[in-house]
């Protein structure tokens, strides 16, 4: 992802303020719930100073809101996604994979994702902060799929569902990139 320019820090910081209003949360108590300083939210609200991804996921949680409604950066999103406009998110300490939204605004009820992993690479489950069902549809390349007590290996086609919690890595094991759809419920980005 893109370091933010000071006009998106001043969009996310006054799309916070927004939501943390609407829910009737003083700084205070957001800073308590996020386990940040006052200080750090009333400057990222101000557009003074820049949040990392892992803040700013703490502070969409606390807010119940996906981490897209603070990264988007139209507030009336439009129904078209275009190929060349798509979001894409790289987090920090996984970017062995890289992420593009595909669709928005669907009232928090839904994530779509394309998932990039290069030949060899892996990512590793995190924790997830509430309970998700997920459905994986490869589109391109061979995707190893590690739930639980079991690994399976998805071709070009295959799709694969499960709830969230059980997932334990992605992992590419073709000899080109893999691409593939996630779709999750409720939003996790």
């Amino acid at each position: 992802m893109d370091k933010p320019t000071h006009e998106d820090d001043i969009t996310i910081g006054s799309r916070i303020r927004e939501q943390r209003k609407i829910l009737g949360l003083s700084l205070s108590e957001l800073a308590r719930r996020t386990d940040l300083t006052t200080s750090f939210l009333s400057q990222v609200e101000r557009g003074l100073v820049s949040t990392s991804i892992n803040s700013l996921r703490r502070i969409s949680e606390a807010l119940g809101v996906s981490i897209l409604y603070f990264l988007n950066d139209s507030p009336r999103r439009e129904p078209v996604v275009r190929a060349g406009n798509r979001m894409q998110l790289t987090l920090p300490g996984l970017s062995n994979i890289r992420y593009e939204v595909i669709a928005t605004n669907l009232a928090n009820k839904i994530e779509i994702i394309l998932g990039h992993l290069e030949p060899g690479k892996t990512y590793l489950s995190r924790h997830l902060p509430s309970p998700t069902d997920e459905c994986v549809y490869v589109l391109s390349g061979t995707l190893e799929v590690g739930l639980e007590h079991q690994d399976y290996t998805l071709y070009t086609g295959d799709s694969i569902c499960f709830t969230g919690v059980i997932l334990r890595h992605f992992r590419c094991i073709s000899d080109e990139e893999v691409v593939f759809m996630v779709i999750v419920t409720p939003p996790i980005f």
